[in-house]
């Protein structure tokens, strides 16, 4: 797997901005995975018969960004911003996805297959991910990747989430050997307010557009 085209200034923001909940490898992974670390980058797509432009390192969608009542133009030029953004959409989907592992009891909060799975919710959109979670019922990922071998639309969404987790932990393993930081580097966030101050939905699974 080659990163060679990966900008890495984020991980530096990546590192100011992580709270304890999230791995840092998952914030890189996501990013390398969706705009290359482009803090720039605007993706259109056309779903449900509309054009959507995904933007900046997370690539935040229009629905996410007016659900979250986010400035969509300062997602592309200010990167702590951005990072915080990224960060409460992660939560966004953390806690839609603990509401479907509670009421299943799927006990597997923190592990590589609950991350996997918090991407591909982001990648699917909440109401496919419940209606396969329902029709798979279990919590283990390869589980999953099973059910996917006879359905192509998940098939590709599950290689998106797998490539999260490769590029976060190579980038994770290259930042600890190496540090890499922006032409200033940014002041140490505290824990508490990493995410901003955000709309990010009900703690329950009906908090969640899409």
């Amino acid at each position: 797997m080659s990163l060679n085209l990966v900008d890495r200034r984020f991980i530096a923001y990546a590192q100011k901005w992580k709270p304890p909940e999230i791995p840092l490898w998952f914030l890189l992974g996501w990013i390398a995975q969706e705009s290359l670390g482009n803090l720039a980058d605007i993706t259109l797509k056309v779903a449900e018969w509309r054009p959507i432009g995904e933007r900046s390192w997370f690539q935040v969608s229009k629905p996410e960004i007016e659900d979250m009542k986010v400035d969509p133009e300062k997602l592309l030029v200010d990167p702590d911003y951005s990072m915080q953004v990224g960060i409460a959409l992660v939560r966004r989907y953390m806690r839609f996805l603990d509401a479907i592992a509670g009421r299943s009891n799927w006990a597997f909060a923190g592990s590589s297959d609950y991350w996997r799975m918090v991407k591909l919710i982001h990648a699917i959109g909440p109401g496919s991910f419940r209606n396969y979670a329902e029709q798979i019922k279990s919590p283990l990922w390869t589980e999953w990747e099973r059910y996917s071998q006879s359905d192509p639309h998940l098939y590709k969404w599950i290689g998106n989430a797998n490539a999260v987790y490769d590029k976060g932990r190579e980038l994770e393993s290259e930042s600890q050997a190496v540090s890499s930081t922006p032409t200033e580097p940014p002041a140490q966030a505290s824990p508490s307010s990493a995410g901003g101050d955000f709309d990010t939905g009900a703690d329950t699974e009906e908090g969640v557009g899409k």
